[in-house]
């Protein structure tokens, strides 16, 4: 299965429970697993792997295969069982009554903005790479309807951003320079996650609303975060200061297959909790299979997730497929 596929099987639902996903060792991408399926205080010990291989990107990987062995095998240790969290959702309105209006954006505007962001990076050397990594997280979050986050355990360009993909494209697009491609994106907040699930913070903040900017503090800290990144507004009652897609339960148990709500994926995962994924953020549909949902974007075969074919970039996408000039990342065959 390609990397940048994002229809891996059951998704973020399988790949999170850590102790059935972590065989074999040295599958890298089945190792990858997300804390905001726990409580903070079941997962502060896997939070703080997570957050030094995200920010430590793709410039490690068999340090944190280790990492990524020993936290699973701890995890292995302790009971996860818990009761879902967020009021129970039948549909997906119900799975996010404050979903905005947003336009769609395409695999080739996915494309181009990677292509514009890396190309602004000092160390470009791995170039076609970090453009696929940055291609799947774009992806992979959009399809989610989340903020910007980092599909895969061990290798990072964005890494966590409070933009949504849509705003980060948009602004690429329209910047001018470097400098204004780079505060297309900003970090966020490790005590904030989000995933197919929805989105929370692990720590409790007291919210109020400057217009659309969230003002979020503690006892200990003050941090303002720009909903208008999301397409949402400040909600002083939301506990991510924004009007985010945040967790609902499953009325269903046992878990049931993923099924269509329009070009919603919906699911049910063991731990009760609605996961969503929006098959039109990427021009995609929802389709019923015999035993479950996918998103469907095309039919194309694709042999590489991104190739150079002279000075032009290949991208696929799930059977959506797009081509993008890029003379600095595919020289022609005379140059080296």
């Amino acid at each position: 299965m390609p990397w940048f596929s994002t229809n891996p099987g059951r998704g973020d639902s399988n790949r999170q429970h850590v102790c059935g996903a972590f065989t074999p060792l040295w599958s890298v991408h089945s190792a990858t697993f997300s804390v905001e399926k726990r409580n903070a205080t079941k997962n502060e010990f896997i939070f703080a792997g997570t957050t030094i291989a995200r920010h430590w990107g793709m410039k490690t990987l068999i340090p944190f295969v280790c990492l990524t062995s020993m936290l699973s095998f701890s995890a292995c240790s302790i009971d996860l069982e818990s009761e879902p969290e967020g009021p129970t959702a039948k549909d997906a309105q119900q799975a996010w009554p404050t979903k905005p209006t947003v336009e769609p954006i395409s695999l080739e505007s996915i494309t181009r903005a990677c292509i514009a962001y890396t190309a602004c990076d000092a160390d470009n050397a791995l170039g076609l790479m970090q453009v696929e990594i940055c291609l799947t997280d774009l992806a992979w979050s959009a399809e989610r309807a989340i903020p910007i986050s980092t599909s895969n355990l061990l290798f990072s360009v964005l890494g966590d951003t409070n933009e949504r993909a849509e705003f980060f494209v948009d602004c690429v697009e329209k910047s001018k320079d470097c400098g204004e491609i780079k505060g297309c994106i900003t970090s966020r907040e490790a005590d904030f996650s989000c995933e197919e699930d929805g989105c929370k913070a692990n720590t409790t903040y007291s919210v109020s609303c400057d217009g659309t900017v969230a003002v979020m503090t503690t006892d200990n800290s003050t941090i303002r975060r720009d909903c208008a990144r999301v397409f949402g507004e400040c909600d002083s009652k939301s506990p991510t200061g924004c009007t985010d897609r945040h967790y609902t339960a499953s009325p269903s148990s046992p878990p049931q297959p993923d099924r269509c709500d329009g070009d919603v994926r919906l699911g049910c995962d063991s731990l009760q909790q609605v996961s969503y994924r929006d098959c039109s953020r990427l021009n995609g549909v929802c389709k019923q299979t015999e035993d479950s949902a996918i998103c469907h974007y095309g039919d194309a075969i694709c042999e590489k997730t991104v190739r150079c074919e002279g000075e032009t970039l290949h991208a696929c996408l799930d059977g959506a497929s797009a081509t993008v000039q890029a003379p600095h990342l595919c020289p022609p065959p005379d140059q080296p």
